[in-house]
């Protein structure tokens, strides 16, 4: 794995590495590992993790753009943390899907996609989290969703 091309692509060095392979192991490919006896983690703990921090993100900066009402913010919410959406933030990062280890059939497609973008985004967390104690790990966080976002924000100020 390049983890130059990928370090390019999220804008992000992850310390450790461990976290990042985690991210990008998917749950069909660690449950063929494990059944042949060779230890391997999948990203669905991360998964649901980075949904979370995705979800408080996201909602922070509408608040932050003036957003109020909860049907707003949940409207918004929902198309910006939608599979296709993240799907193709995926895909903005220029990550080589290759780097996704799959299962033995498993399809390449918005979920898998989708789960491995929110994956990231945790395995980040933790990385972020574990090795510079000084600065809030939400906030360094917020920064680079926000400029992931940056488009759909954007958009949203003219409207």
């Amino acid at each position: 794995m390049d983890t130059d091309s990928i370090r390019h692509g999220i804008e992000y060095s992850f310390h450790d590495f461990s976290l990042l392979n985690q991210a990008l192991t998917t749950k069909s490919y660690a449950k063929e590992r494990n059944e042949k006896g060779i230890p391997c983690e999948s990203q669905q703990s991360l998964c649901t993790l980075g949904d979370a921090i995705l979800k408080e993100i996201i909602i922070e900066l509408l608040i932050e753009q003036g957003y109020s009402t909860p049907k707003d913010i949940t409207e918004i919410k929902k198309n910006l943390e939608s599979q296709k959406r993240l799907a193709i933030l995926f895909k903005n990062q220029d990550i080589n899907v290759d780097y996704v280890k799959k299962g033995t059939g498993e399809i390449e497609g918005n979920r898998l996609f989708a789960e491995t973008m929110e994956a990231i985004i945790a395995a980040m967390y933790f990385d972020i989290k574990n090795h510079n104690q000084k600065i809030s790990a939400n906030d360094e966080l917020k920064k680079y969703i926000a400029d992931w976002f940056k488009s759909d924000f954007e958009s949203l100020k003219k409207k």
